[in-house]
């Protein structure tokens, strides 16, 4: 589902026949297009929890969603609001990674994500880990 901003600053959806939607629905859900979209750099994602283990890089997303665009009594979407968070040993420089993780959600059709260190917190400094959250917004149709 493609989104684009209206004048009024709100997101609208439209199909995108390219990915093979049709009337207004989208394929795949908006968590398997987060995972599709991340997928690509070889860090494991999970949804919801994650067991680390040796694990020094890996993802964990999940979302809120919100009813929106209202007909027949009904909404026809639900907003998702994404946090996709990326943890990593501290230190490492992760700039470039940052850029192109934001690009590749910005291309599987979320909005650009703001992003948030939280590296400086003290229990994160203290087990020496590095944690960047991603906030974007996704359209699924109901």
């Amino acid at each position: 589902m493609t989104q684009r901003r209206e004048p009024t600053g709100r997101l609208t959806a439209k199909p995108n026949p390219r990915r093979g939607e049709a009337a207004g629905r989208a394929e795949k859900t908006w968590a398997a297009r987060v995972k599709e979209a991340v997928e690509r750099f070889g860090i494991p994602c999970a949804q919801g929890e994650w067991d680390a283990g040796e694990e020094r890089r890996y993802f964990v997303f999940d979302g809120n969603l919100i009813p929106a665009f209202y007909a027949d009594d009904g909404p026809e979407y639900e907003r998702v609001l994404i946090q996709l968070h990326f943890f990593t040993t501290a230190g490492e420089d992760t700039m470039a990674l940052r850029k192109e993780i934001k690009g590749a959600l910005r291309d599987a059709g979320f909005t650009y994500p703001a992003e948030i260190s939280i590296s400086d917190d003290r229990l994160y400094r203290e087990a020496g880990v590095q944690h960047v959250v991603f906030e974007f917004e996704g359209l699924e149709a109901v």
